[in-house]
């Protein structure tokens, strides 16, 4: 059957090896948790990074900030500004450059499902941001003894500029870290 498909449309019998003869992955697995999905749209690479744009924008990453970084309301608009003014690509190449050793096996070419990605960002991205931060001179040059975990940046706009909150807690309670992630519902 292929031979007739072939010969009405007059392909020579060499490109018939270019044919396959068998059918490719019939799914796709996140390199990390190993999740599959029956297409390649799911999964997220350097190479659709630029597309993130589209499923979360820069207040959903603003969202995604440890622990209580996301209600110091002081730091969301120069952090939302610089996710709508710089390509996403180049962020999340950067945040990558920044991770923790706990994150030595996942590389920036890993195809990552969005809890993944998401679950990455949240554990790397105020380690970025605070180094991008000092190389522009803007951090406060004292830490807040509870860091990210600082329930008083939400509601006292004084001590959220007065001290550092993208560091490490050294009192405190842990926030409870368990996030489950909607935008891959979104798809």
């Amino acid at each position: 059957m292929v031979d007739n498909v072939l010969d009405k449309r007059k392909i020579s019998m060499d490109a018939k090896d270019i044919l396959l003869d068998q059918a490719l992955e019939s799914s796709f697995n996140c390199d990390q948790c190993h999740a599959e999905f029956l297409t390649r749209k799911r999964l997220w690479g350097p190479t659709d990074w630029a597309y993130l744009r589209g499923y979360a924008n820069p207040r959903v990453m603003w969202t995604l900030q440890k622990g209580y970084l996301s209600y110091n309301h002081r730091e969301q608009y120069d952090f939302c500004t610089l996710w709508e003014e710089q390509p996403y690509e180049t962020l999340i190449h950067e945040i990558f450059d920044h991770k923790t050793t706990a994150y030595d096996a996942w590389k920036k070419d890993d195809l990552l499902c969005m809890n993944c990605l998401c679950k990455f960002l949240q554990e790397h991205m105020h380690i970025w941001y605070l180094e991008w931060k000092r190389k522009r001179g803007a951090i406060p040059t004292e830490d807040c003894w509870y860091g990210y975990n600082c329930r008083t940046q939400q509601h006292n706009t004084a001590h959220a500029m007065k001290l550092n909150h993208y560091c490490e807690p050294i009192r405190g309670d842990a926030v409870q870290t368990s996030r489950t992630f909607v935008l891959d519902t979104v798809f």
